[in-house]
C-alpha cells in the first residue's frame, strides 16, 4: 500500500512542474540605456551588426551606416528602424535574425532623442 502511494506521488510531481525563467537563469545583466548616444552605443551596434555589408565600397542596397551622416539619412526616412523592428514593410535586417532586446532599446531611444551625433 506504501509503495503503491509513493508510486502515484511520483506520478503526479511532474504535471506540477513550473518553469519560471528568471528564478533558473536569474535576470541577467540589465539595460543600460541611459548613454544611448551614437557615439557610446549606436555606433558599435551598427559596427557590429550591419557595416560588414552597409559601408561605403560596398554598401548593399546603397545603404550606407558605417558614418554619422549616413545613418542618419536612412532614420530620417524611417526606414531604419522599420528594417531593424523587422516591421511587416521593411527589408528585415540584420537577415540574420533580429538584434537583442538592448540593442533594440538604445537604438529605439536614440532615435526617440533626435538620433543626435553625439
Amino acid at each position: 500500500m506504501f509503495s503503491l502511494g509513493l508510486l502515484l506521488f511520483f506520478a503526479a510531481l511532474p504535471s506540477c512542474y513550473y518553469d519560471n525563467e528568471e528564478l533558473l537563469y536569474g535576470k541577467g545583466a540589465p539595460c543600460d540605456t541611459t548613454q544611448a548616444r551614437y557615439s557610446q552605443k549606436v555606433a558599435a551596434i551598427l559596427q557590429s551588426n550591419c557595416t560588414g555589408c552597409h559601408k561605403q565600397g560596398n554598401a548593399s542596397g546603397s545603404i550606407q551606416l558605417d558614418d554619422y551622416a549616413s545613418v542618419k539619412a536612412c532614420e530620417s526616412g524611417g526606414r531604419f528602424l522599420g528594417a531593424v523592428r523587422q516591421s511587416q514593410g521593411y527589408v528585415a535586417m540584420p537577415p540574420s535574425g533580429k538584434l537583442s532586446n538592448c540593442d533594440m532599446m538604445i537604438l529605439e531611444k536614440w532615435v526617440r532623442e533626435g538620433a543626435q551625433n553625439n
